[in-house]
């Protein structure tokens, strides 16, 4: 997790509720999650420390004012968000050790939430159907540990599969990059990195996500209540999985770089000779 990403299912398709203020919601998300590691080009495993996580989220316009709320499953509770203001929008975000303790806390049933003194409801989070961990098909290169040392002056491509998935996606981010694809319905999906896109010395992460979309209906334009029947939202169980590209120059462009250095001390050391 990001601590959790948002599939970009949500994103894909967006028609807003505006209301007179300005004040727009775009989309209501709320999900389950199991991260996990790739270790290797073949072996996933559980994140360290809390790799099952619950997930909710509310994007739009001018809300930086509001406070929404959701009303937990069974009506067994109600909590307020917090508001990212780098993200731009408000989260509800807790992790856990394992499924149990999960599903203590956030249990199966329909979920509403209130924003603008409006519910959205009923999204559903029945059955705990995650699917499958996303393992990485590479290009080139073998994980070690969770890492893949790189060459970025080498295109890389990833591609993940699986069947009945309802959306899978590739995203792949850190220092001066951040991009990624996304598929819905699809068996495949495949992202490539092209060359030079990466920086010698700096470390990306690629989150790999297969998501199981249990509320709403495709292709993922959703019908709210309370007069917010245009918004976009959801209920989803995500498998994702996580590996670090290191992305660290070919020796051979090591050797270029420390001849050039050499170079400049010889002819810096050559000028101060002749003054």
């Amino acid at each position: 997790m990001k601590t959790m990403r948002m599939p970009l299912v949500i994103v894909g398709a967006i028609i807003a509720a505006t209301f007179a203020s300005g004040q727009t919601v775009d989309t209501v998300f709320v999900g389950k999650q199991h991260t996990y590691t790739q270790v290797d080009n073949s072996t996933v495993s559980d994140v360290p420390g809390n790799p099952w996580g619950f997930h909710a989220s509310v994007e739009g316009s001018g809300l930086s004012g509001e406070t929404p709320s959701i009303t937990l499953a069974g009506g067994s509770g109600s909590t307020t968000f917090s508001y990212d203001a780098g993200d731009g929008e408000w989260k509800l975000e807790s992790n856990y050790a394992d499924s149990t303790a999960l599903d203590a806390a956030y249990n199966s049933g329909s979920y509403s939430i209130t924003i603008l003194s409006q519910t959205i409801s009923v999204i559903s989070l029945t059955g705990d159907s995650f699917p499958t961990a996303p393992l990485a098909s590479l290009s080139g290169g073998t994980i070690s540990g969770g890492v893949l040392t790189w060459n970025p002056n080498t295109a890389l491509t990833i591609t993940i599969g699986g069947s009945g998935i309802d959306h899978m996606g590739i995203y792949v981010f850190g220092q001066g990059y951040n991009n990624g694809a996304e598929g819905f319905g699809v068996s495949t999906q495949s992202f490539t990195v092209p060359a030079f896109s990466l920086t010698g010395g700096q470390s990306y992460t690629v989150e790999l996500s297969f998501d199981d979309v249990v509320g709403g209906t495709e292709p993922f334009t959703f019908n709210g209540s309370g007069g917010m029947s245009s918004v976009s939202y959801a209920g989803a169980y995500t498998s994702q999985t996580k590996f670090t590209i290191q992305a660290v120059p070919e020796p051979a462009a090591y050797a270029a770089i420390l001849g050039a250095l050499t170079l400049v001390g010889a002819i810096v050391l050559r000028r101060r000779q002749l003054v």
